[in-house]
């Protein structure tokens, strides 16, 4: 029998006489640093001049071909049409009389596609943004593809809410940092190589409530240049019985700007952030001389234009009491050579009766700062982590092995559940010749078996975890997988009223500083940015009122919706027992048989590895890890590797789970067990299409759960918790004391 070869879409010449054996083989669960591909063995072109033509001329004189620095696009066909490979590569060598060739398929076409290259190869404009108040709440309201997800990263996180540390936790911007979800680089990675991705893990709260942190402390401004101040300034009015007033500024103590265009409109130099800080005592008033509130807000490039014509482009402050002290300031963002003034009008809640004017000002100071606000670098900072390390940290973190199809540029991703407990099965006991060999261990594990962080200690390893092997013939211990994400500290912190993991991006320096004077000793604390960090965590949402505050930049909000930091099933103890399990009980027991088996050209081109294989002669299933030099017409070598499904292991429990749900006329009591560290627990109600779901969040030691239904009907219930779901339990409204035991 005869084999076509096809190289970039055209076929070549083969020596009838020719042998290509093929080996496939899967992702070995041997070593799960490295990803297989399928190859054939090293085979002979013969240098016919349709070859040469084919190949551009190479090897002949002067001859210009990039055939050996490129992607060659080649399939194999048996000359009945079985398809042996599709569209793989083919890399080809100069051997003297002959061509040299050697065909690779599977996987080759994702690692080639994205070698050399890191994250930072990535379209992440997306990403891009200037940290300051208004768009870290913007990213917890948002869809966006980052959150600033609320804990400590060891800088001056938190602030005194006020003089007596009253009211919401005040919450410090400065220190804040944002994280990237991680499906979204995963799909990025995908979608920008044209390449299709499945599997029930991305689907999965753990993957989709994934987060990895930008790599180093970044504070959200840095050096403010105070450009203009003027504490002598002058008023002027227009506008009828309401006015409009302009302050002006007959001099000034710091004049950096462009120009004071009519001693009113200052006008910048760059494009940038500004803060405005005014202060003093205005006292506005009604024409019949009763006190009325005010505002002050911002024109921009308005010179010559009456008072009352500028356009509001910014409040200052609006309400502001009539002749009483205060301190306001208002950060904006002018272009190159915009100018800013500053208006004095009725508060906009109040009546234009009786109308509006200026009566006095004392002690009126304005000041115009450029804020040099810090943007996030992306691009550098995540041209340091590979595309295929990033690949590698999911697939090892969910104990992934992934499946090219042949036909399309698509990859299957199957957990090892999937793969070695509910696979498709196929009998092939018609196919078995003999045993060759039985070995009972498999592949380079060692008795210890090592899954590592990264840590700021480096001696540490509080969330590292372990596969072991009872096997005395084994190496002691290995460090099967080092990933490139650092753990959190060991010790947490008090965060928002409750215990929080501390992810460390600044270092805390202090300083005892004696006054020369006093020789009163006063101890100073300064954060130290750290870089090429990247953490792993999850995002909680809480419903929970917080100042959040930025010192540097003069803004602060109110904010009662927040996303707090969560580290469920991300320490390696809880991988190895949700993602591993399967392939501990295999290797307990390992039984890795060589045999020889008689396949035939329809069995090599429609195999699949993700089957499980039965054989009666051998008297179990087995997943066929090798077929190692296919030959038409011979009987080949298969690596199988034997699968126990008798060894079952307690897996960790699920996040929630309903236990016992009482319903008695309109009342409801649910029972349950939670085992994730979280704050509020939400009933998730709905009618009985599911469609929609209405949300009522509590404190998570309500339990059991109580709530009063008025509407009557078919009901569907389920909890919710650190973004994970019990099970869904039908009701009906009323029941007569109903118990549902789960």
């Amino acid at each position: 029998m005869s084999l076509l070869l096809y190289i970039n879409g055209q076929l070549v010449d083969l020596d009838p006489k020719q042998i290509i054996a093929q080996t496939k083989q899967i992702n070995d669960l041997s070593n799960l640093q490295n990803r297989q591909t399928n190859y054939t063995n090293k085979f002979k072109l013969p240098k016919t001049a349709t070859n040469l033509k084919i190949l551009d001329f190479l090897t002949v004189p002067g001859n210009n071909s990039n055939v050996p620095y490129q992607k060659n696009e080649c399939s194999l066909y048996s000359d009945t049409g079985e398809c042996f490979v599709y569209k793989g590569w083919a890399v080809v060598t100069d051997g003297g009389k002959y061509f040299n060739v050697v065909v690779y398929d599977g996987i080759i076409d994702l690692y080639k596609a994205i070698e050399g290259k890191s994250l930072a190869d990535l379209d992440l404009s997306d990403l891009q943004h200037q940290k300051n108040v208004d768009t870290i709440e913007l990213s917890w309201t948002d869809t966006l593809p980052y959150k600033y997800i609320l804990t400590d990263y060891n800088g001056g996180t938190r602030l005194r809410s006020g003089i007596l540390n009253i009211g919401p936790p005040t919450i410090n911007a400065d220190y804040l940092v944002p994280s990237i979800s991680v499906a979204w680089l995963w799909h990025k990675i995908f979608s920008e190589h044209n390449i299709a991705y499945s599997g029930s893990i991305f689907d999965m709260q753990e993957f989709k409530n994934l987060w990895i942190t930008y790599p180093k402390g970044l504070s959200t401004g840095d050096n403010p240049e105070e450009l203009f101040e003027s504490s002598d300034c002058g008023y002027e009015s227009s506008g009828g019985n309401v006015k409009t007033i302009y302050i002006g500024y007959n001099s000034s103590t710091t004049n950096e700007i462009v120009a004071a265009i009519d001693n009113r409109h200052l006008k910048v130099a760059e494009a940038g952030y500004y803060r405005i800080e005014v202060s003093g005592n205005i006292d506005t008033r009604a024409f019949l001389g009763y006190p009325k509130p005010f505002k002050l807000f911002l024109g921009k490039n308005a010179p010559y234009v009456a008072a009352h014509e500028v356009q509001e482009i910014a409040l200052v402050g609006d309400n502001m009491t009539s002749n009483e002290g205060f301190e306001k300031s208002k950060l904006i963002y002018l272009n190159d050579y915009d100018s800013v003034c500053l208006l004095i009008g009725k508060a906009s809640n109040a009546s234009s009766t009786n109308g509006f004017h200026l009566n006095s000002a004392t002690d009126v100071n304005v000041k115009l700062t450029k804020v040099n606000v810090n943007e996030y670098d992306f691009i550098e900072d995540f041209s340091g982590f590979s595309m295929r390390d990033f690949l590698t940290e999911v697939i090892q973190r969910f104990g992934l092995t992934l499946y090219k199809d042949k036909y399309s540029n698509s990859y299957e991703f199957l957990t090892l559940q999937e793969q070695l407990q509910t696979a498709e099965t196929q009998d092939w006991s018609s196919k078995f010749i003999s045993k060759t060999s039985e070995k009972y261990a498999y592949g380079n594990y060692s008795r210890r078996n090592w899954f590592k962080y990264n840590y700021n200690d480096k001696d540490a390893g509080y969330n590292d975890s372990y596969i072991d092997i009872d096997n005395e013939l084994l190496a002691e211990s290995k460090d099967l997988f080092k990933s490139k994400i650092y753990s959190p500290e060991k010790i947490k912190t008090t965060y928002l009223g409750r215990q929080h993991h501390v992810y460390k991006l600044w270092e805390k320096e202090t300083e005892d500083v004696t006054d020369e004077d006093t020789d009163i000793v006063t101890t100073t604390t300064s954060y130290k940015p750290l870089d090429k960090r990247f953490y792993l965590l999850r995002a909680e949402n809480e419903n929970r009122s917080i100042k959040l505050k930025s010192p540097q930049l003069g803004q602060s909000t109110y904010v009662s919706n927040i996303w707090v930091e969560n580290y469920w099933k991300l320490p390696f103890h809880d991988t190895i027992q949700s993602y591993y399990t399967p392939l501990r009980l295999l290797l307990q027991n390992a039984m890795i048989t060589t045999a020889e088996l008689y396949l035939t050209d329809i069995d090599i081109a429609n195999f699949d590895f993700k089957k499980l294989y039965y054989i009666e002669q051998l008297a179990g299933y087995f997943i066929i890890n090798k077929i190692t030099n296919y030959i038409q017409g011979k009987t080949v070598k298969c690596e199988l590797i034997k699968i126990n499904f008798g060894l079952q292991e307690t897996a960790l429990p699920p996040a929630i789970k309903i236990n016992k749900v009482l319903v008695d006329s309109h009342n409801v009591l649910i029972y349950f067990d939670l085992n994730i560290d979280v704050n509020s627990v939400t009933l998730q109600i709905s009618d009985d299409n599911q469609q929609t779901w209405d949300n009522s969040p509590m404190g998570a030691s309500s339990n059991p759960r109580y709530y009063n239904s008025t509407p009557t009907g078919n009901f569907h219930i389920r909890l919710e918790a650190g973004g994970e779901f019990s099970e869904i339990v039908q009701i009906t409204i009323p029941s007569n004391n109903v118990t549902i035991i789960l």
